[in-house]
């Protein structure tokens, strides 16, 4: 997929993903929009792994600065 279709779905993704829990016409709805978008689900699942890394590292710095 081109890059701006890969930032569109990346915005998409997080929208939904807010809550941080995907129900099922949150699922269906993203399906829809990698086939629109020309979005592999191998794609799809390299954007989801990067979202968890920036959210685990958000997450552990968080924690470390309430650490003595």
């Amino acid at each position: 997929a081109q890059p701006d279709a890969k930032e569109a779905y990346k915005m998409v993704l997080e929208t939904v993903w807010v809550d941080g829990v995907l129900d099922p016409g949150e699922v269906n709805l993203l399906a829809r929009k990698r086939e629109d978008l020309g979005i592999t689900f191998e794609e799809h699942l390299a954007i989801v792994r990067e979202m968890l890394g920036r959210f685990t590292c958000r997450h552990l710095v968080q924690i470390h600065s309430f650490m003595p």
